[in-house]
């Protein structure tokens, strides 16, 4: 029945019914195909979101708590350090750091109730870690560096199964010569 009535219409009639229907079909697929488009780069916004996401979660993925130990023992290391080092003990009312620098620079000719200064700091030093870390159950691993004699004074209390926390202390023995302490404290 259209095709009688495009076949009766003036020519001038059936163009612009023609060009009036595919403007109006063009229109439709243009207005489909930029919703398809819209479409897909919304999932694809969608999916890179997500990547992001599990991304972000995997970089970052340490529990906050074992955070948390590895600066709590650290601060305890360096504390522990700092702390043992000017520590009085009962040889001639010197300090741990006086009688590892003698040590370190002579041998050990300071004369303490224990023995000579190499001997007594190492008591010391064994002491008051074990009335200490080993009270507090912290395994510990502690050594000295930089002269044969002082490199003598090395210890160890408990088992470290785990990651440790290790904080270094140069001491000064006279210029370009340090000795460094080191101390580490197991996190687990």
């Amino acid at each position: 029945m259209w095709n009688n009535d495009l076949a009766r219409a003036p020519i001038h009639h059936t163009k612009s019914r023609i060009t009036r229907f595919s403007r109006v079909s063009a229109k439709r697929e243009l207005g489909k195909i930029a919703q398809m488009e819209i479409m897909g780069l919304a999932i694809v916004v969608i999916l890179i979101g997500l990547g992001m996401l599990f991304a972000v979660t995997f970089v970052l993925k340490r529990p906050a708590g074992d955070t948390a130990a590895r600066v709590k023992e650290s601060t305890l290391a360096a504390n522990f350090l700092n702390t043992l080092l000017s520590t009085n003990t009962p040889c001639q009312e010197r300090t741990v750091k006086e009688l590892l620098q003698d040590c370190a620079l002579t041998g050990g000719i300071v004369e303490c109730p224990g023995g000579k200064s190499c001997e007594f700091a190492q008591s010391q030093i064994k002491q008051i870690l074990d009335d200490t870390l080993l009270a507090w159950r912290k395994s510990y691993r502690f050594s000295v560096n930089g002269s044969p004699e002082v490199e003598k004074i090395a210890f160890s209390g408990g088992k470290c199964r785990t990651d440790r926390e290790a904080k270094v202390h140069p001491v000064p023995v006279r210029p370009g010569f340090d000795i460094t302490l080191r101390l580490e404290i197991c996190t687990g």
